[in-house]
């Protein structure tokens, strides 16, 4: 065997072992990584030249050359995990080293151009010896990242947690940034082309699944953050249907006021990209042909330079023109009833304004400052500056008024009122005002929850930079409990989940995989405890309540605070 053969068996073998203990880490099951690994490709010319499309133009490959698979000792099919780096900074180093070196001269030759508008999934094949055994519930995670990065490697969403339970598991990659939203407006970029890699993925879910042991007719999409505002954006798509059967949304809402863009703002941006770019911007036709010259990496850092801070390309309403997601904007869509009646669960956290606040936890100084031109701050974190008929300076006078009263308080109740008022805004409230809109159209159950557990770890110590301390429930501090990360990500080197944290983790998993399997969220016990949205109950599922990880049912989801917002969103 030559030397570079050598490198290349033993590399594959280091990550063999590597994703052994990787997923191997929970229950009895000893899930065991299987060498091979196939890129399903797109089957068109450059990159470059199908870069915002009007529709998509490119498909999935129906077969895969290789496979990863993971089994247990019964040899139970295990699940599917999408393997590939999806962030513009590591285009390909995500997969290195994983499989056969054809699929790694695949990839690298697809991203040799630093191009990453294509969707890629490595996926668990079913044991032929078990064709035949009864298929399985599908569960499709779309992670979330502000829409500009993200990856769908299992080191990020381990699926050790899941996979314990009789579902197969999915998680597609898909474009972000300007590559997944930029738009101008009109027939030259509709946008949207991060939800229509998603519908390709769900298209290629209903075709293939069931060869890799899931049932096409159980499919449930669940995600975070901006992937959870992407699932709602899908439930809202005629493009969509028939391709899922339930969906969860944690701690994201279509009616964030940082998705209810304007089509004239996204058409503006689109033209100052081309000036700075030095593209011809006299038409739309004329900018989108000059940017698909540039390199992806290159674009995307003059975009990033050109935009700083907020969400340039994000979700937006379409032309009316074929292949279109949708062509109204999310909140009349809402109103109007248009969405997918299907069982669906909403999740919020305790806490979700960490996600901006943390960043406050080591520097008081800095936020005494910011809080000293807090009028100016305002109006651009919760993007409310850019939304029709809305008074700035009463809005604003009226969350100062109701959050932020006495500037001179105690720095640590500053950082807590701040939290909570980032968190209603950008969050909760969203969520929740969703909840009484679906209801009122929906005949499907809606099943509502807050997450309130505080744990050994929490998201806050990578939005902090690091900071211990225990400042409450983190936004996305549920996916702690089902699709773990990294640890050093969340906690300190050498920390350990609490016997508390791993009851967590049977109730979140229980939950979670019940819905996808059912349409209703059970424990273990097989009693319904959690009950169907009420808007005269207001009832919801509290998870935990601080170290203690009980579960209790409420009824009066956060009124006043719930109140205020209702009645800030009709008068201001």
């Amino acid at each position: 065997m030559r030397g570079e053969d050598l490198v290349k068996v033993e590399r594959r073998k280091q990550e063999e072992e590597r994703w052994e203990r990787t997923v191997g880490s929970r229950s009895n099951k000893e899930y065991k990584f299987v060498k091979e690994t196939g890129v399903p490709e797109y089957l068109k010319k450059g990159w470059s030249e199908e870069r915002w499309g009007r529709i998509a133009k490119y498909r999935l490959r129906d077969e895969l050359k290789e496979y990863t698979y993971w089994e247990n000792r019964e040899n139970k099919l295990c699940g599917i995990c999408g393997m590939k780096e999806e962030t513009w900074e590591h285009v390909w180093e995500g997969c290195s080293g994983l499989g056969m070196e054809r699929g790694w001269q695949e990839m690298r030759a697809v991203t040799r151009d630093q191009q990453v508008d294509r969707t890629g999934n490595i996926l668990e094949r079913r044991l032929p010896k078990y064709e035949n055994a009864t298929l399985l519930p599908v569960m499709v995670y779309i992670f979330g990242g502000r829409y500009k990065v993200g990856i769908n490697h299992p080191e990020r969403w381990g699926p050790q947690f899941l996979l314990d339970k009789d579902v197969v598991l999915l998680v597609p990659s898909y474009r972000l940034g300007i590559l997944g939203f930029f738009s101008t407006t009109d027939e030259a970029s509709p946008g949207n082309y991060c939800l229509k890699d998603i519908v390709l993925a769900l298209e290629w879910i209903q075709k293939n699944i069931q060869y890799f042991g899931g049932d096409p007719k159980q499919v449930t999409i669940f995600g975070g953050s901006s992937g959870a505002v992407t699932i709602h954006y899908l439930t809202l798509s005629p493009l969509t249907q028939g391709l899922f059967h339930r969906y969860i949304t944690q701690s994201g809402s279509a009616l964030q006021p940082i998705v209810l863009q304007d089509r004239s703002s996204t058409a503006e941006r689109a033209i100052h990209l081309g000036e700075i770019l030095g593209c011809p911007t006299k038409t739309s036709t004329a900018i989108v042909d000059c940017l698909r010259k540039f390199e992806a990496t290159y674009l995307t850092v003059a975009d990033s330079v050109s935009f700083r801070g907020g969400y340039t390309w994000i979700p937006i309403a379409e032309p009316d023109l074929p292949g279109a997601m949708f062509t109204e904007t999310a909140t009349n869509l809402v109103a109007a009833g248009k969405i997918r009646d299907l069982p669906y669960l909403v999740s919020v956290c305790r806490d979700e304004g960490l996600v901006q606040s943390a960043k406050f936890f080591n520097d008081p100084n800095g936020f005494r400052k910011f809080l000293g031109d807090i009028d100016f701050h305002l109006p651009l974190l919760l993007r409310y500056e850019h939304l029709p008929q809305i008074n700035i300076t009463a809005r604003t006078k009226a969350l100062k008024s109701y959050y932020l009263n006495d500037l001179n308080a105690d720095i640590r109740l500053l950082l807590g009122n701040w939290t909570q008022l980032i968190g209603d805004a950008m969050f909760t409230y969203p969520a929740w005002a969703s909840v009484q809109q679906h209801v009122i159209h929906a005949k499907n159950p809606l099943y509502f929850c807050s997450f309130d557990y505080r744990g050994t770890v929490s998201y806050s110590y990578m939005f902090s930079g690091g900071n211990e301390d225990d400042w409450g429930v983190a936004h996305a501090d549920e996916l702690l409990y089902l699709l773990p990360g990294q640890p050093d990500m969340f906690g300190p080197p050498g920390y350990e989940f609490s016997e508390a944290d791993w009851h967590m983790v049977d109730t979140m998993v229980q939950l979670w995989t019940s819905f996808a399997t059912k349409g209703v969220p059970e424990l273990n016990t097989g009693n319904t405890i959690w009950k169907p949205y009420s808007p005269s109950e207001d009832n919801y599922l509290q998870i935990g309540n601080g170290p203690d990880a009980s579960i209790e049912v409420k009824s009066g989801f956060h009124v006043e605070r719930m109140k205020f917002w209702k009645k800030l969103s009709a008068t201001t």
